[in-house]
């Protein structure tokens, strides 16, 4: 080992053993001007020695007014070449004030110096929100140590008379935290549970609060974004947890949650607060759509060869909220990995019950060579940015149908590749990827106006995002693309790697494909993606 990093672990180790060990105050000089240059004692070794002139100053670099260190300027003077450490800490009646330069590092207050002999001035700061939370009126005591190879020096000085007020890193503390579900239609159903969180603020400023609903470890259900302009005071503030995944996750309370709040663009975390809500059963949470029980399927034969050129389905349910929806469905056998999807239909909903009715292309159920009897999901998103609304799985399968009783297609024209490209897109230059794009590589037999659509997932084959293109493409390779929004990749908090799967392409002449997985991406942390406010969670 050489000698340098002996001499530095050396150090270390006594910087442990010195850092919380008591002050042993020295004698000092009188100070006429304590918020200047100071004198005390000094002891003369033959490594360092303190010459007992220390400045000490406060530091507000946002400019809110309060102090977010104290930072003292020590001189030292080498005697002997070589590399030294200086720690210190801040005591009141031999009681620890702050022993960190910030409130968020695990690191201790300390400085390295090195050189030939001669005189230095080292920093060693100070916790704001230490010296705030210990409550106590200045002055402290300094106490200093400096480490060398063979020998320390060791250094108590008093600081100015500090009000612990004008300090703090922190501009707001969640202190408690109550929740309940609330039926706001008054249908019997409960719509979200709803959280009120006390917050003591002591900086004014913008904050978010962003928070997750989990079971044994499950995330069910994440919130983010909720924005609040907060001035000094008790606050209580509210965050709503939907009941939509809740109901659908088919798991019953109580929940751990989590809540975290925000304090700058960055995304950065200053608290959070941990709970556990009441024994709620998922069933009680509403559904925009509910199934009750009518369900019919039926083979069409549209051109009389005794094959089905369509499966219909039809299907009861009630609709909590009237509006135009996408409808869309998907298809499988729950024994095979092979799916079959429809298009997505728009549909004028009312409130209330009604019938549905989706149909399935038999050629597609006959190319991916799909026996029944098969499951249905059904799918409703949002027309104007297809967002998913809801997600149900039919509680009833279709007739023993074989692949082979539907009409085939004459010719497939589609063939993926295998081929793909995906990088994450910073569209505004502040470092946060606000879309994550990808590209497939397919061979198309001939030009056409084509449809395709993607879901993208993550690893717990959760669908985070959804997108669906058109546009015309000549024969050939070419390259089909998704756009998935970064802001649902954040709301969804769940990291990489993201999968683009179930792969739908049609084009206007009769061709089409269907892939289980496209894609699958690099293992992105959802950090590094932008949410709808500009900011990270």
């Amino acid at each position: 080992m050489n000698k340098r990093l002996f001499s530095f672990l050396i150090l270390a180790a006594s910087a442990v053993i010195l850092l919380f060990s008591s002050c042993n105050p020295q004698p000092q000089t009188s100070q006429s001007n304590p918020s200047t240059a100071m004198s005390a004692g000094t002891t003369d070794i033959q490594d360092i020695r303190f010459t007992g002139n220390v400045t000490f100053s406060t530091v507000d670099t946002n400019g809110n007014g309060f102090f977010e260190a104290v930072v003292a300027d020590v001189e030292v003077e080498i005697l002997t070449a070589g590399d030294y450490l200086v720690t210190g800490r801040l005591e009141k009646n031999g009681e620890t004030i702050s022993y960190r330069p910030t409130f968020e590092t695990m690191l201790s207050s300390q400085a390295n110096v090195s050189g030939v002999p001669g005189i230095y001035i080292v920093l060693v700061a100070f916790s704001g929100e230490e010296i705030f939370l210990s409550g106590e009126n200045g002055p402290y005591d300094l106490c200093l140590h400096a480490i060398g190879e063979k020998s320390h020096a060791d250094l108590t000085i008093p600081t100015p008379a500090y009000d612990p007020t004008v300090f703090g890193e922190i501009g707001a503390i969640l202190t408690g935290v109550s929740e309940t579900a609330v039926d706001e239609d008054g249908d019997g159903k409960l719509d979200f549970v709803e959280v009120a969180l006390d917050v003591t603020v002591r900086m004014s400023g913008d904050y978010w609060l962003q928070g997750t609903l989990s079971k044994d470890s499950t995330s069910i259900v994440h919130t983010s974004d909720i924005f609040f302009a907060l001035t000094p005071g008790t606050h209580t503030l509210n965050l709503r947890f939907p009941g939509l995944p809740i109901l659908r996750s088919g798991l019953s309370g109580p929940y751990e949650g989590v809540v975290s709040i925000v304090n700058d663009p960055g995304g950065h975390n200053i608290g959070g607060i941990e709970f556990m809500t009441r024994a709620y059963r998922s069933t009680r949470f509403s559904g925009l759509l509910e199934l009750d029980g009518r369900f019919n399927d039926q083979g069409i034969d549209t051109n009389g060869n005794g094959l089905f050129d369509i499966l219909r389905i039809e299907f009861g349910a009630e609709i909590s909220k009237e509006g135009i929806y996408l409808v869309s469905g998907a298809l499988r056998n729950p024994s095979e990995p092979r799916f079959v999807f429809t298009d997505d239909v728009q549909m004028t909903l009312d409130r209330g019950p009604q019938m549905l009715t989706l149909e399935f292309s038999g050629a597609l159920i006959r190319d991916q060579e799909l026996d029944g009897p098969y499951q249905v999901e059904v799918s409703l998103r949002d027309p104007a940015t297809y967002d998913e609304l809801d997600r149900v799985l039919l509680g009833r399968k279709t007739a023993s149908y074989r692949a082979t009783d539907f009409e085939p297609f004459g010719w497939a024209a589609i063939m993926l590749t295998g081929k793909f490209t995906e990088q994450g897109v910073d569209t505004n230059d502040n470092g946060l990827f606000e879309e994550l794009r990808v590209e497939v590589e397919v061979e198309l037999a001939e030009a056409d106006f084509y449809e395709w659509s993607a879901s993208l997932m993550d690893i717990n084959d959760t669908t985070i995002d959804f997108d669906i293109r058109r546009g015309a493409l000549d024969a050939g390779l070419t390259t089909i693309d998704f756009v998935f929004h970064g802001s649902k990749i954040v709301q969804n908090g769940v990291s990489g790697p993201y999968f683009v799967k179930v792969l739908g392409m049609f084009g206007q002449n009769g061709s089409n494909v269907v892939a289980i997985q496209a894609a699958q991406t690099k293992p992105y942390d959802f950090s590094y993606f932008e949410s709808s406010d500009g900011t990270t969670p």
